[in-house]
């Protein structure tokens, strides 16, 4: 499977200009083989904690995001605030192809350093897809940080996509 990391300089809040960026990368990437385009944590409106304004974009988003996959006819990930109670979430959902969504995960660890916690509320539970032959886990920017959410799900993945809104200072956790 050929997965294709879609890096974009995020428009901070407008969506529109986004999914045009997002546009302008899918295409190339499909035309190279590419079977799931991997978009970033709040790829349309950026990592906000304006969480109540920017969860509002949700089904703008989501509906962006089937369409890219059904367009296409690939697996597309992409992040985005959902709207929820106490406070929105933050996700990423997986389309199939035909731009049905396949799973929805909400981040388990708000990133406490940039008061994420105050402005959305933590998920609970993982999730992992077959794509193609391939289990596939998402997890979102912080989940990096904590082990045991690999280890609870290595014995069904085989592939993390960890998807995030990170910033240069702190890219050596990346390694």
């Amino acid at each position: 499977m050929i997965v294709a990391g879609l890096q974009l300089d995020i428009a901070w809040e407008d969506p529109p200009e986004n999914f045009a960026r997002v546009e302008h990368l899918a295409l190339p990437a499909v035309q190279a083989g590419a079977h799931l385009l991997v978009l970033p944590e709040m790829f349309a409106t950026g990592f906000s904690m304006a969480s109540e304004r920017v969860s509002n974009h949700a089904q703008e988003i989501q509906n962006f995001l089937a369409g890219l996959s059904r367009l296409h006819g690939v697996w597309v990930l992409g992040g985005y605030a959902k709207p929820g109670k106490p406070r929105p979430h933050n996700v990423c959902a997986l389309f199939d192809p035909q731009g049905n969504q396949a799973l929805l995960y909400h981040k388990i660890h708000p990133f406490s350093l940039a008061n994420e916690p105050k402005y959305y509320a933590a998920g609970n539970v993982l999730a992992t897809h077959v794509v193609g032959d391939v289990r596939v886990t998402p997890l979102i920017c912080y989940d990096l940080r904590f082990p045991e959410v690999f280890r609870v799900t290595a014995d069904n993945t085989d592939l993390y996509l960890v998807i995030a809104s990170w910033p240069a200072a702190r890219i050596e956790a990346w390694q």
